[in-house]
């Protein structure tokens, strides 16, 4: 059976009509590159060169060979690339763990799509679930990064924080609430409120939740914190958590309001501690970093911006749009 390496190497003296451009292209001493043609010639038993002292031309041989082993030397060329850039960590997936306790966090969405857009060749795969969800899974190693509440500190994750959050209310307009810009818990007595159930996330229930309940509240435990529970319940109160500030007029007659008294609150990356990573995970770490120590260039801004896409309503969990890979 023929050598591959001996077709690789033809490709290249083919290619570049010349032996020592050959040889560097493919990093080898020119004379072993000469000692590998002349064996693939022997094999097949035809000349596939003609040589002088001026110029290297191919033969009739030559060029079918050519025409018939170039798809096949770039398919292998291709494939070895890929393993090497998955060794280094320089392609391949980034799993990334997502929160899913409000609205699509826009800035971090932001930041996914020009990181993808600078790195094609990496993969994102953003898998929401629960806090505590997302530690056991760093922990054993099937996410590469998660995204957690400041919260959510753990001894043995390095957390690093991307931005402040408010935990704010969504009502119809016509809500008496909707008047208010300055909603404290205590507004909030009586009053219908969707929430996620303790079980979800332990330590956000504590903290934000368990004081509207303590007040007065009367919870309305849901799986998902969406908009389009209000269409049918207009007299419900919605919870979420968004990047702040939070009081803006929302699309349909919704409006979404901060609640002033609770506690302060940051969107954080996670990654375990004390173990290697990957070189992708590590570059979206720093890339984070330059975000929000806001070093990011002009280039970088301007690009992350025009990546910014409309964000489902509906999902309640940030979901950025990544640019094809080509």
């Amino acid at each position: 059976m023929i050598d591959i390496r001996l077709l690789v190497q033809f490709v290249a003296v083919a290619e570049t009509l010349s032996f020592s451009a050959a040889a560097r292209r493919l990093a080898m001493p020119q004379p072993r590159v000469s000692l590998q043609i002349r064996k693939l010639e022997t094999y097949l038993g035809s000349p596939l060169f003609e040589r002088n002292t001026r110029r290297v031309e191919l033969t009739a041989h030559g060029r079918e060979l050519l025409e018939t082993v170039t798809p096949l030397v770039r398919s292998i060329e291709t494939t070895l690339g890929d393993v090497e850039a998955r060794r280094l960590g320089m392609a391949g997936r980034l799993g990334i763990g997502l929160l899913a306790l409000g609205e699509p966090d826009k800035l971090f969405g932001t930041i996914c799509a020009h990181f993808a857009r600078r790195h094609p060749d990496i993969e994102l795969v953003a898998e929401a679930g629960p806090p505590q969800g997302h530690v056991a899974r760093l922990r054993n190693g099937q996410l590469d990064l998660a995204v957690l509440l400041d919260i959510d500190q753990q001894p043995d994750l390095e957390l690093h924080r991307l931005h402040p959050l408010q935990f704010a209310v969504m009502t119809h307009r016509a809500d008496p609430l909707a008047s208010r810009h300055a909603l404290r818990i205590g507004d909030l007595r009586g009053r219908t409120v969707a929430m996620i159930a303790r079980s979800h996330a332990p330590h956000f229930f504590g903290r934000y939740f368990q004081p509207l309940v303590d007040a007065g509240a009367k919870p309305l435990f849901v799986p998902e914190l969406r908009r389009s529970l209000l269409r049918d319940s207009p007299d419900l109160v919605v919870t979420t958590v968004v990047s702040a500030p939070a009081e803006t007029e929302l699309r349909y007659g919704l409006v979404r309001r901060a609640v002033a008294d609770a506690p302060p609150l940051w969107l954080t990356l996670a990654r375990r501690n004390s173990v290697t990573h990957s070189q992708a995970s590590q570059q979206f770490w720093l890339f984070c970093k330059r975000y929000r120590l806001g070093r990011a260039t002009d280039e970088d801004q301007a690009a992350a911006c025009a990546l910014t896409a409309p964000l489902s309503d509906e999902s309640g969990i940030p979901r950025p749009t990544l640019p094809a890979r080509p």
